[in-house]
């Protein structure tokens, strides 16, 4: 059976992403190749998300060669990496182990016992809602909003929100102390297209990484459904109610507002960062007409810079962790070079926006 190798890399890194590295149950920690007659199917699962690529083209298996067999994709994936830049094309021969045959050359690798058990991807049935839309788009709104959907105790706010209304795509999260949220026009989606759904964030940003430039999303009750060319994800929704962050954000009743560049601000929170270390130290930003203060004391150091801003509306005064602050900064398109801050008294938040996000980072006590 002859393959491209860059074709048979690529399916093995996707189904990779998708295996578990610390599951309980060693099946979900491999990744199963399915040979069939016209087609290999490569699968990762970890039950919350499946990754299945479908190998259709360049070749033709033998009746010996037909079944289901289970790797490591680590060393598979590695393996492949390893091999001459020279090898584009790689023969297999699947008889309980399999073989990968390059030039003159061979390398066998072991088959994992389970096959026959390891979890199918679930079937899409009963879509309630389907859209195609630009992958690129699509990877920008969850790279947007991602950082904060991480590990958290409620799993609703581990999730990703995204809403699809007025012919705009949103993504939302929010970890308790930031919110974050990025909106993007859809030409696909009609005005009054109104749908929303929640997927675990982590299962999210590993599945951006797999996009292409065209996407089909697929909605049911259970699962999202994401497929590109020969390729197509199943991630299972989280359940639950998500914040209704819009309605949060109503109460906010700003009194000043500042213009300050990105790489300056940006800067000034990196050193702040690097002196306070794991402790909990906060930063205080306050104004004196068109100049910001930066201002951060630690039990071995302290930090004092001054920026040049535009300002309007009352002076600013507001203790916050410039880690949160920077992670929102850094996921700023880039050609973005000026900011704009939003603000109220010490109690509420500062908030971050233009037309296209918002970033919220709530205000941390002065001792803390």
């Amino acid at each position: 059976m002859k393959i491209k190798k860059r074709v048979l890399l690529q399916a093995m890194e996707y189904a990779k992403n998708a295996a578990a590295t610390d599951a309980v149950n060693e099946i979900l920690k491999k990744v199963l190749l399915d040979v069939t007659k016209d087609q290999i199917t490569i699968i990762g699962s970890d039950l919350k998300m499946s990754v299945t690529s479908n190998l259709r083209s360049g070749f033709q298996s033998d009746d010996k060669d037909l079944g289901k067999y289970l790797v490591d994709p680590g060393m598979f994936v590695q393996l492949l990496k390893e091999l001459p830049g020279s090898v584009e094309d790689i023969n297999l021969d699947f008889d309980k182990n399999i073989t990968l045959k390059y030039n003159r050359s061979k390398v066998k690798l072991e088959s994992f016992n389970g096959a026959e058990n390891y979890p199918i991807p679930e079937e899409e049935k009963d879509v309630l809602k389907s859209v195609t839309v630009d992958g690129t788009k699509f990877a920008a709104l969850i790279d947007a909003v991602g950082m904060l959907a991480l590990d958290n105790k409620m799993p609703v706010l581990k999730a990703i929100h995204i809403v699809c209304e007025n012919g705009k795509m949103r993504s939302e999260a929010c970890d308790g102390h930031t919110m974050a949220i990025s909106e993007t026009e859809v030409k696909e989606l009609a005005e009054t297209e109104k749908f929303d759904f929640c997927v675990e964030g982590r299962c999210l940003r590993s599945a951006r990484r797999m996009f292409g430039n065209k996407i089909m999303l697929k909605i049911t009750d259970k699962f999202l459904f994401i497929s590109s060319d020969q390729l197509r994800i199943s991630i299972r929704k989280v359940d639950g109610k998500f914040p209704d962050l819009n309605k949060m954000l109503s109460q906010f009743a700003g009194i000043g507002a500042l213009a300050i560049s990105k790489d300056e601000l940006s800067g000034v929170l990196k050193r702040c960062s690097l002196l306070k270390g794991n402790k909990r130290n906060p930063v205080l930003l306050s104004t004196e007409d068109n100049l910001l203060n930066v201002d951060m004391t630690t039990d071995k150091s302290n930090l004092h810079e001054e920026l040049n801003v535009f300002k309007s509306g009352e002076n600013l005064k507001i203790y916050l962790d410039s880690v949160r602050l920077l992670e929102c900064i850094n996921v700023i398109p880039k050609e973005d070079d000026t900011l704009n801050l939003y603000y109220a008294s010490m109690k509420n938040p500062i908030i971050l926006k233009n037309e296209d996000y918002l970033y919220c980072v709530m205000p941390i006590r002065a001792n803390a």
